[in-house]
């Protein structure tokens, strides 16, 4: 017995007998999953993988109980395939070549790789695409890419530009070529045969290029043998001096001396370099590319709690002491400056503001000092304020006293209702025995 998503075409019957009419539209195959029964005889169970494969990417194949009692299994573990793994699939063609790379897990990169497996919920996948083309077209040539089972598509366009727009504009034997000795294309001359030079100036005809007798003659002083004060090469009579290598000032590197050392530009409030989430290169932050954070110091994070929420057990325990325990407090890297409330407001920003465990409140709003932050802080929480105990005290008691007398009066009026109620009953009474007696005379 065999499982098969979507099982036969109009023409051919795939297996016999059936329970539906699964078949091909002439739009292609139906998108209903059908379970088909056949005799193992049939088709064998890879020659059923071939066809699914063949004609619907990400179906599956499995054995159907005779009774179909497994019937269940199949689904459910078809849907945990399907809901597991992840695979890109595009409709390129020639002459453009597309090359994956996954990131499965965030961070490790799987070159030649389409598709990954295991996933979770809220893991997040990322593919990376190398796309080369052999040849120029002269229309816009696109493909796209989707995963596998899903409709939505990114759909990739590309204009090849193969030449400058220069190039198609060429002076041969240009005056400005040493009277002719070569080309002008897009402003540099390209020499003719046995001219070089930057202007095409020097005649190459049987002499190196670089240094003949003859040409470095005007590259030496009158008192020294040397070429160029050997501080350089003598090319066409001319010297071009080697590149100086700079002394850089401390605190700098790179070949011009425009890179920094310090990562000081680099770090993020949390005092981290790049938030741990990427590097320092020259005083800038490369983020990590595999990961959710970017902004100048890899700490802003669509997908991430707000900076707020990040900070706040922090600031609470270096500016007041409480929240978080001692040890963790020591661990925050935070820098914080202890200000007035009403200088919180940065900028139009407004300020951070949360509540303390006794209910005061406590703002904080962050600062650039120099190139680095800090945060800035309420320096005394907000309390509501405090009852005075005296008075506290005579409300207690004037409480306890109208309690008392609401009670004693309420006592009152259920003892008079009730006297009432009984005097009334007694006049009746009394009333009702004269009447009797009343009766009794007269008869």
């Amino acid at each position: 017995m065999i499982y098969l998503p979507a099982c036969s075409t109009a023409s051919t019957q795939i297996s016999s007998p059936r329970d539906e009419p699964c078949s091909f539209s002439n739009n292609g195959p139906s998108s209903l999953t059908c379970i088909v029964q056949g005799t193992s005889s049939f088709m064998s169970h890879p020659e059923y993988e071939e066809v699914v494969n063949e004609f619907f990417p990400g179906g599956s194949v499995g054995t159907l109980a005779s009774d179909s009692r497994n019937i269940i299994e199949l689904v459910r573990s078809s849907y945990d395939k399907i809901t597991s793994e992840i695979q890109l699939v595009d409709t390129v063609t020639a002459p453009i070549h597309v090359t994956y790379s996954a990131y499965c897990d965030g961070e490790t990169l799987t070159p030649n790789s389409q598709n990954c497996s295991n996933i979770r919920l809220g893991n997040v996948i990322k593919f990376k695409l190398d796309v080369s083309v052999d040849e120029c077209t002269a229309n816009p040539i696109s493909f796209s890419v989707k995963p596998l089972g899903f409709e939505e598509n990114l759909e990739v366009v590309i204009i090849t530009n193969c030449e400058c727009e220069c190039t198609k504009s060429v002076t041969p034997d240009s005056e400005l070529c040493s009277n002719g000795n070569g080309s002008l294309v897009c402003g540099i001359c390209e020499c003719n045969e046995g001219w070089y030079g930057e202007v095409c100036e020097c005649d190459d005809t049987g002499s190196d290029e670089t240094e003949t007798l003859a040409d470095s003659l005007p590259c030496q002083t009158s008192n020294s043998s040397l070429v160029c004060s050997g501080q350089g090469s003598c090319i066409c009579g001319k010297c071009v001096c080697n590149k100086r290598q700079c002394e850089c000032k401390p605190g700098y590197s790179d070949p011009d001396c425009s890179c920094p050392i310090s990562i000081e530009n680099c770090l993020a409030s949390t005092g981290k370099e790049c938030n741990d989430a990427g590097h320092c290169e020259c005083g800038v932050c490369m983020c990590n590319a595999t990961l959710v954070y970017d902004g100048p110091t890899c700490e802003d994070c669509d997908t991430c709690p707000a900076k707020c929420d990040r900070n706040r057990d922090c600031v609470q325990c270096l500016a007041y002491g409480t929240g978080i325990s001692e040890e963790k407090c020591q661990e925050c890297p935070q820098k914080i400056i202890l200000v007035e409330e009403e200088e919180l407001i940065v900028n139009g920003t407004d300020p951070c503001t949360y509540k303390d465990e006794l209910g005061c409140l406590f703002s904080f709003n962050f600062v650039m000092n120099g190139t680095m932050e800090v945060i800035l802080v309420q320096k005394i929480t907000s309390c509501p304020e405090g009852i005075d105990a005296l008075w506290l005290a005579i409300g207690i008691i004037i409480g306890i006293l109208l309690v008392g007398l609401a009670l004693l009066l309420a006592w009152k009026i259920a003892t008079y209702i009730y006297d009432k109620r009984e005097y009334a009953k007694f006049l009746k009474e009394l009333e009702n025995a004269r009447t009797d007696a009343y009766d009794y005379d007269v008869s």
